[in-house]
């Protein structure tokens, strides 16, 4: 996490990193809901960016787990 209390799933998805997300999302369980200092949630940064992989990549893990 970084100093805004960001986590590596957020940063990654904020920044669109498809490749990243994808990593960080096979390597366990996690937590896509955790809020960054602002109240925002990955999925959050990745509607913003307008990224739909990231938003299809995220909301399907989280219904495959």
């Amino acid at each position: 996490m970084d100093r805004l209390v960001c986590t590596a799933l957020f940063l990654a998805s904020r920044n669109r990193q498809l490749l990243a997300m994808q990593y960080l999302l096979s390597t366990g369980p996690f937590d896509p809901n955790i809020k960054n200092y602002y109240g925002f949630i990955a999925l959050l940064a990745a509607v913003a960016n307008g990224h739909y992989k990231l938003i299809e990549l995220l909301i399907s893990t989280v219904i495959s787990n």
